[in-house]
């Protein structure tokens, strides 16, 4: 009979057989046809990843403040969802440009805060024309004690925008695409209105084949002249306020 010890040695061995049996190559996964459905999602899966990959790197990295520890996932699916909209091309050769990419506007780069929770979306208004290559966001005067859903100890806010031109499908990582940011500075938060705010940007005219304006709002602690981020990331919010696409 045998004993414990031989048991778990027979049942070692039995395992590291079962390990070592081979798996799928990677020439079977490309070629065979039980595999077909397989590969077009990993195509149209590894498209939407690269989307966006590219987005999140044009927005550059002060990003990461006003962004959820899942923004790329739930990117990545948006984008996803865009390409899978395409109803030109074959399951599996679908791409971005031929999908609707107005899946993308209201995106929320902050899960835990909706922009439009921060500000009223009745206060700015926007223009975007990629033949002129003008792209800007008008802020109406508020007052942001009344007007602002803002963290307690915050002092200061200042909106971040930026306008992109990108074409998703041919844009490659290491280049950049259409892009200008702009900042509207520190503003006090108490009861007095402020000045009407113009966030203006200029880009390359008819470039790129989609058109973003995004816009964010950072809240700050102002003390002795000195500025410190508040990284509460419950409350700055970002999202995409205007999207076109275009075909040139």
């Amino acid at each position: 009979m045998p004993t414990r010890k031989s048991q778990k040695r027979t049942t070692r061995k039995a395992g590291s057989r079962r390990k070592g049996k081979p798996g799928v190559t990677g020439y079977y996964f490309k070629t065979a046809p039980e595999f077909e459905r397989s590969r077009e999602n990993c195509n149209e899966f590894g498209r939407a990843s690269k989307a966006g990959k590219l987005l999140r790197m044009a927005l550059g990295p002060r990003v990461k403040d006003l962004c959820d520890s899942k923004c790329h996932n739930r990117l990545r699916k948006t984008m996803h969802d865009i390409i899978k909209s395409d109803s030109l091309h074959r399951r599996g050769a679908r791409v971005f440009n031929a999908g609707n990419a107005d899946l993308l506007l209201n995106f929320q780069f902050n899960a835990f805060c909706d922009f439009a929770t921060i500000l009223d979306t009745s206060l700015y208004s926007t223009s975007l024309d990629p033949h002129s290559g003008i792209a800007d966001i008008t802020i109406a005067s508020f007052i942001p004690d009344r007007d602002l859903r803002f963290p307690e100890a915050a002092t200061h806010f200042r909106f971040i925008a930026t306008a992109i031109a990108i074409d998703f499908d041919k844009q490659h990582a290491r280049q950049k695409p259409g892009k200008d940011t702009s900042d509207s500075g520190p503003l006090p938060i108490d009861k007095l209105p402020t000045a009407v705010i113009n966030l203006t940007h200029q880009l390359p005219p008819d470039t790129g084949h989609t058109w973003l304006l995004i816009l964010g709002i950072q809240f700050e602690i102002i003390v002795n002249g000195m500025s410190y981020e508040m990284k509460n990331k419950k409350m700055n919010g970002m999202g995409v306020i205007e999207i076109k696409s275009l075909s040139f």
